[in-house]
């Protein structure tokens, strides 16, 4: 996969170099930094792709949305559906692409289930056997400790 091009003159992985230029440089007298910059980073986040994904959480994942999705979880759990009789509540995270939601969301292993966005739940189901075969492939190795009790791959 081939990294996503950005349209930022200031994103960080794009500048491969700089240079310090002889002739000096002076602000425009009407130039607001603090303005300047508010407007840009609004047009930053309006412009960045968003992939909706609405699942099902656990109390124990609930838990731990302020420390793995920062900020953006009290306006996550805030809007969540109120509890079923398990606890768990469904709610809608916002991640930039399939892959950042998989990635993300598969930490969180069987304490979330996603409901809507049919690729962000097959994405998690290959990477739940990749790392169910690549413990397999690690148990199988002379001298590797034995797979826990109730292993599965499938």
């Amino acid at each position: 996969m081939r990294p996503r091009l950005c349209s930022s003159w200031a994103c960080p992985p794009c500048v491969s170099a700089a240079r310090v230029l002889p002739e000096p440089f002076e602000r425009p007298a009407d130039f607001e930094l603090a303005g300047f910059w508010a407007r840009w980073s609004a047009e930053f986040e309006a412009s960045r792709p968003r992939l909706q994904v609405r699942l099902a959480a656990s109390p124990g994942a609930l838990d731990a949305f302020p420390e793995v999705f920062g900020p953006a979880a009290r306006s996550v759990l805030e809007a969540a559906e109120p509890p079923g009789q398990d606890g768990w509540r469904v709610v809608t995270l916002s991640f930039e692409h399939e892959r950042a939601a998989v990635h993300r969301l598969a930490g969180f292993g069987n304490q979330v289930e996603v409901l809507d966005s049919p690729s962000v739940r097959a994405g998690l189901l290959a990477t739940a056997r990749e790392i169910l075969a690549a413990a397999r492939a690690q148990a199988e190795t002379p001298g590797a400790p034995a797979l826990p009790e109730g292993y599965c791959d499938r």
